[in-house]
């Protein structure tokens, strides 16, 4: 709140430090939790005594004596952190939205349970359709339009993927045009949920038409080195980076050279502990050797790596993060250094043991009767 010592705290002045809406929001709930007994949990905008501006999570509950709300016991949290990184999320989402539309790439979410696919505009007109001509979509009709040339490497590739032998679909084919013609495809894709038996549940993908384009190592080369400066130079990004997400730099050997409070605080190790040191010394045992070696083969390529990690932190916990490597080279080709992006994903991870813990439970309840 940052008071000073002499503040004496009453309703009215309690109020004033919740601007406009929010005022009216927590004096609503108070109300309510006095005459209904009903709890409240609310994430209000909140101006400190010296007018800094911040989130707050507030909550209450009724204390009831004899049927009757006697007081209201509440707990006060600051919350500017988390609003401010759900906010740097959305502006990310409608970043990357952009750049898909400026980039003119074709998306396609694919459910591999009903085999039907939602794709955008673009991912038909370049093949020559409309979205209405082109639908509905599915995996055979896919296969259908392939090149016979490609059809068998290109399925075999897919397949490899739903059944979790490569992490992600990185893959070039041609596809039939409507006007007969052949358009080169660059196609990515990636299992992005999968259900209890670890069937694939959810694909997404883009498309690509590199037909007219000769993508050289040349321009991957000068696109890395563009995007290395764009990062070197953007000290918002790395600002954001620090306040809004888990970030560690590795160099070429794998040592970690640079780490934020945010990895501190998830792996429990200190700055000067994890400097100098690999990520060896989060390994959980969970993820086998052959897993690494993948990841490893994929950033030695100089492609990024995403997947999902249990780590061990000090104290001996695990935790789980999705993970995004990207590796960065100099001028002459040589991995400089690896920039690692990770999300906590333990609450979901462990939520979806749970549920699956849960079904098999019931079938087996219900094999027994």
């Amino acid at each position: 709140h940052e008071v000073p010592d002499d503040f004496k705290p009453d309703i009215e002045n309690a109020l004033a430090f919740y601007p406009g809406p929010a005022r009216e929001a927590i004096i609503a709930a108070v109300s309510r939790c006095f005459e209904f007994g009903e709890k409240f949990d609310l994430e209000l905008r909140f101006r400190t005594y010296k007018g800094q501006e911040r989130w707050v999570r507030a909550s209450g509950r009724p204390c009831m004596v004899n049927g009757t709300v006697a007081r209201l016991v509440g707990a006060f949290q600051d919350v500017t952190t988390q609003v401010m990184a759900l906010e740097a999320m959305e502006t990310e989402r409608q970043r990357l939205a952009g750049i898909i539309e400026a980039t003119i790439v074709g998306t396609c979410e694919w459910n591999f349970q009903t085999g039907e696919a939602l794709i955008n505009p673009r991912y038909a007109e370049m093949l020559g359709y409309t979205i209405a001509e082109f639908m509905p979509f599915t995996y055979e009709s896919f296969k259908s339009r392939l090149h016979p040339e490609d059809r068998e490497r290109a399925v075999a590739e897919v397949q490899a993927h739903i059944a979790g032998d490569v992490p992600f679909l990185d893959t070039r084919f041609r596809m039939k045009h409507a006007g007969g013609t052949w358009v080169w495809i660059h196609s990515r894709g990636h299992v992005v949920r999968r259900q209890s038996d670890g069937m694939p549940e959810l694909i997404y993908g883009t498309h690509t038409d590199i037909t007219q384009q000769q993508i050289t190592n040349e321009e991957l080369r000068l696109a890395r080195i563009t995007a290395e400066n764009a990062l070197r130079e953007s000290e918002v990004l790395r600002s954001t980076l620090d306040k809004h997400a888990i970030f560690s730099v590795a160099d070429a050997r794998g040592r970690i050279v640079d780490i934020n409070d945010a990895f501190c605080k998830i792996s429990g190790y200190a700055r000067e502990e994890l400097i100098g040191q690999d990520h060896r010394i989060l390994n959980s045992g969970h993820q086998t050797p052959e897993f690494y070696r993948t990841l490893w083969d994929t950033i030695l390529a100089g492609r990024v790596w995403r997947g999902t990690l249990r780590n061990r932190a000090k104290s001996g916990d695990f935790y789980w993060v999705t993970a995004t490597i990207i590796p960065f080279k100099d001028a002459r080709g040589r991995t400089q250094r690896n920039v690692a992006l990770y999300s906590d994903v333990s609450g979901a991870v462990v939520a979806a043991e749970s549920l699956a813990r849960e079904r098999r439970l019931r079938a087996e309840l219900s094999a027994a009767n």
